[in-house]
């Protein structure tokens, strides 16, 4: 490939494309500089690798003309409205479990981090920047703290009916 002097260069210069085997040559080496001990990300080498092999593979195709243009736009639109429609679906029914509910979803051992932080943005309205921070242990007791208070306020609320009805004739 020819190389362009950068003082060549002007604003709205088309450069030449890249071939796919530089490119997955480019990707290759650069998972390597991030495999090494002094500069080590190995998840993001590995995932360097990885995208190498498939640009070799012709896996990721370029966009050429207007109709692909609005296919992939389309595309693009079609998962981001999957994604819209079932994470607030999941919010929905998270928000709508009831006390006992929630402490059978926290007595489970299998559930991950993200669930319960999703848990307790939708259940309790906790912010989630907070949790992200915290480890699994300390999630699950903040969200235990909020199902313990939600237990004293329906206490409350059932001793408060129980005096009123007393109350009245």
């Amino acid at each position: 490939m020819k190389k362009i002097p950068l003082s060549k260069l002007r604003i709205g210069t088309t450069l030449p494309r890249v071939s796919d085997a530089a490119l997955a040559a480019f990707l290759d080496d650069l998972s390597e500089v991030y495999r090494s001990k002094d500069t080590g990300n190995l998840a993001l080498s590995n995932s360097l690798h990885l995208l190498a092999k498939a640009v070799r593979r012709k896996v990721i195709q370029q966009v050429n003309d207007n109709s692909d243009a609005r296919d992939a736009k389309r595309l693009k639109q079609s998962q981001k409205e999957r994604t819209e429609r079932s994470a607030p679906l999941e919010a929905k029914l998270l928000a709508k479990l009831s006390l006992k509910e929630v402490d059978e979803f926290l007595m489970d051992p299998r559930r991950s981090k993200k669930e319960l932080l999703d848990l307790a943005a939708a259940r309790f309205s906790i912010p989630t920047s907070q949790l992200k921070r915290l480890r699994m242990e300390e999630v699950l007791e903040s969200i235990k703290s909020a199902l313990h208070h939600e237990y004293s306020i329906d206490i409350l609320g059932i001793e408060s009916r129980k005096d009123g009805a007393s109350l009245t004739p």
